[in-house]
């Protein structure tokens, strides 16, 4: 009897979850995008060496499960690389009848860490510490730790989302939230869409709250697209991106100066140059997706407007340019002097576990604002100026454009 209530109880929790999970039926890709994905990744992992075997095997089964015919595709283009490992692994998966797996059947890397990446970029402080939040308990505190923050006063909150890279949908998949030493990871995919709501509608709502982000807005609007309910996204309070703020930064005033960031990083031009040269990936055309590179487009010479003006305001246009074309990985090494691993960008972000190097970059994305927050406060303190004020100039000044990623 008491095998059968628990079986019951396993039933009930299950069904539960999917009840409250959002639906994966707007995110069905034909089987040609799948197969020119399942590619392009195969040549990101053997060719060009930008991700790891634990991506890959990530896509390849996200894709053939639903695409069971592309599987022999896969282990034949495994044995033309001679990573017989991987192709004599593949051949003893099974691929159910769920096109959409939780849970997949590939082990974590066991030497990742969340506090170690690559020495190259950008790594997470040791003094923050991350929190994935999926049952209602967990959400709710996290609620409730932005409530009390709002109501403590000015404070500055580092967030960002995750979604399937299939291609543009209304699906969250991830949101990461970096407060007071805190990044709380709320599981979108699994998690309890009403408390998620009400969670948003607490974060967006709050007025003593900065919502700092690389072109926050976008992420705005794709959340509003995911939770329509939640009043506070039509119309948030204090979401402010991180180039503008960096541009008022180096303007303040507005008086006929070279700009403040001559004091504290003089060699800037010179380290924007060098990334001239770098060319843009296209994911997009291959997943039909508008995802977009951090190796985006920077400033060349004779882009800028001719009109007459003095060299130290052209030096201003010129980097008000750049800042508003950076991606947040180019604005952290400017700033934080590292890049940001960006390997995990494109990653299926709705498996779980999620794996360690995901929750690393995911949680890094949130809080990399903070950091850079916090490194202009100090570049305030040497020239005298007040953070607090230019954060609330920047907010005031109303954009003329829509932001980019």
């Amino acid at each position: 009897m008491s095998l059968g209530i628990n079986i019951f109880k396993k039933n009930v929790r299950n069904r539960v979850i999917q009840l409250c999970r959002q639906q994966h039926s707007d995110i069905k890709f034909p089987l040609q995008r799948g197969f020119n994905w399942l590619r392009y990744t195969i040549k990101m992992r053997y060719v060009e060496n930008k991700v790891d075997s634990y991506f890959l095997n990530d896509v390849a089964y996200r894709v053939i499960c639903q695409h069971p015919s592309l599987k022999c595709f896969y282990e034949h283009s495994l044995k033309k690389v001679e990573d017989l490992e991987e192709a004599k692994r593949w051949k003893s998966i099974h691929i159910g009848s769920d096109k959409y797996p939780r849970f997949f059947p590939f082990e974590d890397n066991p030497n990742d860490d969340l506090y170690v990446g690559k020495s190259d970029y950008l790594s997470m402080p040791r003094t923050t510490s991350v929190k994935i939040c999926l049952k209602d308990d967990e959400i709710q505190k996290v609620a409730a730790t932005i409530k009390c923050a709002n109501e403590s006063g000015f404070n500055v909150v580092g967030f960002d989302c995750e979604w399937p890279p299939y291609f543009d949908s209304k699906y969250i998949s991830l949101i990461q939230i970096a407060l007071d030493n805190q990044c709380f990871l709320v599981d979108a995919s699994y998690g309890n869409k009403k408390l998620i709501g009400e969670l948003l509608d607490e974060l967006f709502s709050a007025k003593n709250l900065i919502k700092l982000g690389k072109s926050p807005i976008d992420d705005v609007n794709k959340l509003l697209d995911a939770y329509p309910d939640v009043k506070a996204l039509r119309e948030p309070k204090n979401v402010l991106c991180l180039s503008k703020l960096i541009i008022t930064f180096n303007n303040p005033s507005g008086y006929n100066c070279s700009g403040n960031i001559d004091s504290v990083l003089p060699h800037w031009k010179m380290f924007f140059n060098k990334f001239n040269h770098k060319n843009v990936s296209s994911i997009s055309t291959l997943c039909n997706s508008d995802l977009t590179s951090d190796f985006g487009k920077i400033v060349k010479g004779n882009e800028f407007s001719k009109e007459k003006s003095t060299e130290k305001q052209q030096l201003i246009k010129e980097f008000k340019y750049v800042m508003e074309n950076a991606g947040l990985s180019r604005l952290s090494k400017l700033v934080l002097g590292k890049e940001l691993d960006k390997s995990e960008q494109i990653s299926i972000w709705d498996r779980r576990p999620l794996r360690t190097s995901q929750i690393r970059y995911a949680a890094l994305d949130a809080e990399v604002s903070r950091m850079i927050y916090f490194k202009l406060e100090e570049w305030c303190k040497q020239l005298n100026i007040d953070i607090k004020e230019i954060t609330i100039k920047s907010i005031s000044v109303k954009d003329k454009k829509k932001s980019k990623n």
